[in-house]
């Protein structure tokens, strides 16, 4: 094939997400989050369910790929990734589209539920919780202006307003208002400005998709409380970091040794789920066994633990109600290729080049994808920011938690199991 015949296209993730940690608060106040807002579960087609429950591990099949690359601490959003996958993989042909939704963890013969499953997650997370704000938003922009136009097919329209949320425009890329018209859509979905610096008048199209979260713990840290703390990194050193402190945070905790239910858990797997507002929303950070690597608890997490966690299916090691905790304040800057990760997890053709048929694109499209996630969290709240894009040519005795090592940490929904991002901290340089 002549390569310089390829198609271009642009692919575009900006999740921002942010989550609150603000001060101090009674018991009280967390019992109004419950009665003046209720949590009522989002409720999916059993098949829905499936969907979601067999997408959980590629958040952690993401994470592990991109800590195979480095020791430092990262964050991901593996909700935002899978969206934009999913509105790829209806453009693509039968075998390409296959190929993306193997690499989420979902068959071919589950494309229609995976839609499904989308659609109800961008109609209802956003009003699951009425003290939280939460969007997801998508775009998709064709260039009018192009040698060789993309055209819709009439079904893969139908696909991204029912399920997708989104309709397609047309607009000439070779106008300089192109790019303006798209940043001055992100910009009103994210606060980003100048995201798209430019666009190659010979790319076929642009995708955008967008994730905004923000939340308030729903019992509260004191900043006062936060003091100067070592944290002992993987290579065995320690480091002084600021570590928020709470003596009686509502929270459930695991420990995954014992069959006792003990609390010394220096060879446990530990983790602390942290409720915001109604609970609809939860923070789980994971502590690996004394001596097990963060990939080696990635690699738990992604081959049922996170299940186990979550649900407490196994029953053991189980407890919830008030606990002590301390934790780090983190901000974590990381880039990832966004490309080479789904390559790894078998989506190569996201990287080599394929054809869609929905875009009546029947030259090859393809191309690097990359993505950029930032967190920052302290007492008074945490912001995550991601920009991804691509160019195509209750116990019965006190327990405290100390996350005074590496560990793993995710947002996601009760009701769906949904991840809205997952990461590692290792460290305040690392």
């Amino acid at each position: 094939m002549n390569m310089n015949k390829r198609i271009k296209t642009l692919f575009l993730l900006l999740p921002i997400f942010a989550a609150g940690l603000w001060g101090c608060a009674s018991d009280g106040d967390a019992d109004n989050h419950v009665d003046n807002n209720p949590y009522e579960p989002i409720e999916l087609e059993a098949e829905e369910f499936y969907v979601g429950e067999a997408m959980q591990p590629f958040a952690f099949d993401m994470l592990g790929e991109i800590c195979c690359q480095t020791e430092s601490s990262v964050v991901v959003s593996p909700l935002s990734a899978a969206i934009m996958v999913g509105m790829l993989a209806n453009a693509a042909d039968d075998d390409v589209c296959a190929e993306f939704l193997a690499a989420m963890g979902v068959s071919d013969v589950q494309k229609l539920w995976l839609n499904s499953y989308f659609g109800k997650l961008q109609q209802s997370l956003p009003g699951i919780d009425k003290e939280a704000m939460m969007r997801l938003d998508n775009g998709v922009w064709l260039n009018s202006g192009s040698g060789e136009p993309a055209r819709a097919t009439d079904g893969y329209v139908s696909i991204l307003y029912n399920d997708y949320m989104t309709d397609i425009k047309c607009i000439d890329f070779s106008e300089r208002s192109s790019v303006g018209k798209i940043n001055a859509w992100i910009f009103e979905r994210t606060g980003f400005d100048d995201v798209v610096k430019n666009i190659d008048r010979s790319m076929a199209a642009l995708w955008a998709s967008t994730l905004y979260f923000r939340g308030a713990w729903t019992k509260k840290f004191d900043r006062s409380a936060t003091k100067k703390s070592p944290f002992f990194l993987a290579d065995g050193s320690c480091e002084d970091v600021d570590m928020m402190h709470a003596d009686n945070v509502g929270a459930g905790y695991y420990s995954g040794i014992g069959a006792d239910g003990g609390m010394s858990t220096e060879d446990a797997i530990q983790s602390v789920t942290m409720p915001y507002g109604n609970g609809a929303y939860n923070f789980t950070a994971v502590l690996p066994a004394k001596n097990m690597s963060v990939r080696d608890l990635i690699r738990s997490l992604g081959a049922g633990g996170w299940y186990e966690i979550t649900t407490g299916s196994s029953g053991e090691g189980m407890r919830s109600g008030s606990f002590g905790l301390d934790i780090p304040r983190m901000e974590i800057t990381s880039d990832h290729d966004v490309s080479r990760i789904l390559s790894a997890m078998g989506a190569s053709s996201l990287a080599s080049g394929f054809v869609m048929p929905g875009l009546g694109l029947i030259s090859p499209v393809g191309g690097k994808v990359v993505q950029r996630t930032s967190i920052s969290v302290d007492e008074e709240g945490s912001e995550v920011k991601s920009v991804t894009a691509g160019g195509i040519d209750g116990a019965d005795r006190r327990c405290y938690v100390t996350f005074d090592r590496p560990f793993v940490y995710a947002v996601w929904e009760k009701s769906t199991g949904a991840i809205l991002a997952v990461g590692t901290y290792m460290g305040p340089n690392k």
